[in-house]
């Protein structure tokens, strides 16, 4: 009997042991059989190997991880589309328990990796499902020359409002480089009471690059305090191309200004700057005025300035301002108007063209001259 006893125990104890082992076997082979399979362009199919993947425990989901190892070292290709398929597979529940348990391993792989690259492809995972403990974490990356972009989008992309007062912070501890990808952070998250800090940082700085990042950054906030900075800057650019793109900037002013609802002084920019433009330099800047003025206006306070443009020699600016005519369709009658008093061949072509499509019968009449101008444009 107690022989008996002992080999049932023995039997036990061997099956015990085996199952141990087909335990972590079958975790490995599903970990290989999974990677086997990508990558995989259905999206469906994807999408399925993603919930698989994230079910498999977050154990599993730190052994892929581990999987992705410095360029030139290893082929880490399935490794590397199964961590991304499963963030921006996750990110369309953000923010859950799910994501914020990805968000975290994903963080342990920043912070544990010693190699750049590395470390890069796991912020960038955080730009699809970050939350609030990317901003804390990645932080203190934005020093980081070779990491502060990517630092710089997933923070933006994880909480808007705390990574714009984060940027604002750390701007005076930041280099050059990674300062002007924050300057620039701040104007696309329009960061509320960065106007003035950004006006004091511009008076301190001659490095090309950062005045055009402030610039275009106060634009973007469309603060009117900066009006005056950024008239300065354009008019001592004479209006013209040059490295701080200083008029590029007073037309993005004008541009948020008017989205804003402060059309009053987008338009005064606008209209100083169609009468400040007139070389073939300054052309494009002209035709943007024009179109953020119409905008501004919508087509009959514009017209004016739109048939007016006609009598203008510069030709991209009366293309302007016939594309926006059509596009917004306007009224014929102002048009047939211009074509009746126009006199140069080229430019009575042009109204042709923009009274044919606008495709309206009342045009007609007025067209029937034109059929037998001896001018082939016309």
């Amino acid at each position: 009997m107690r022989i008996a006893k002992a080999l049932i125990l023995i039997v036990l104890s061997l099956f015990h042991t085996t199952g141990n082992a087909q335990d972590v076997r079958t975790l490995e082979t599903k970990i290989a059989d999974l990677l086997a399979q990508m990558p995989v362009e259905n999206n469906l199919y994807r999408d399925r190997l993603a919930e698989e993947t994230y079910l498999l425990s977050s154990e599993v989901l730190k052994e892929i991880c581990s999987r992705v190892v410095p360029p030139g070292t290893a082929d880490d290709t399935k490794a590397r589309f199964a961590v991304e398929s499963l963030s921006k597979y996750l990110s369309r529940e953000k923010p859950s328990d799910r994501t914020r348990e990805w968000e975290e391993i994903c963080i342990s792989f920043v912070d544990s990796s010693n190699d750049p690259f590395v470390r890069a492809f796991f912020i960038r995972q955080l730009q699809w499902i970050g939350g609030d403990a990317t901003i804390e974490a990645l932080a203190s990356y934005m020093d980081d020359d070779f990491l502060s972009s990517p630092v710089i989008a997933a923070m933006m992309q994880s909480h808007p409002d705390k990574a714009g007062k984060t940027f604002l912070e750390k701007l005076g501890t930041l280099d050059d480089i990674s300062r002007v990808q924050a300057v620039y952070a701040i104007g696309d998250l329009r960061v509320e009471g960065a106007s003035p800090v950004l006006i004091e940082m511009l008076a301190e700085t001659r490095n090309a690059e950062m005045v055009r990042s402030i610039l275009w950054s106060l634009a973007r906030i469309g603060s009117p305090e900066s009006y005056k900075t950024l008239a300065d800057k354009a008019r001592s650019s004479k209006y013209s191309p040059e490295p701080t793109g200083a008029t590029a900037s007073y037309l993005e002013f004008a541009r948020t200004l008017g989205e804003n609802g402060n059309t009053e002084l987008s338009n005064r920019i606008c209209r100083q700057l169609m009468k400040k433009c007139k070389s073939a330099s300054q052309s494009h800047y002209k035709s943007s005025a024009l179109i953020i003025y119409a905008d501004n206006t919508s087509i009959p306070g514009a017209l004016p300035l739109l048939t007016g443009a006609m009598k203008d020699p510069d030709k991209n600016y009366r293309m302007s301002a016939l594309n926006y005519a059509i596009e917004s369709g306007s009224p014929a009658a102002p048009w047939i108007v211009e074509l009746t008093s126009a006199r140069d061949e080229e430019i009575q072509a042009e109204l042709i063209f923009l009274l044919g499509a606008l495709k309206d019968k009342s045009t007609v009449s007025a067209l029937i001259p034109f059929l037998d101008s001896p001018d082939p444009r016309v």
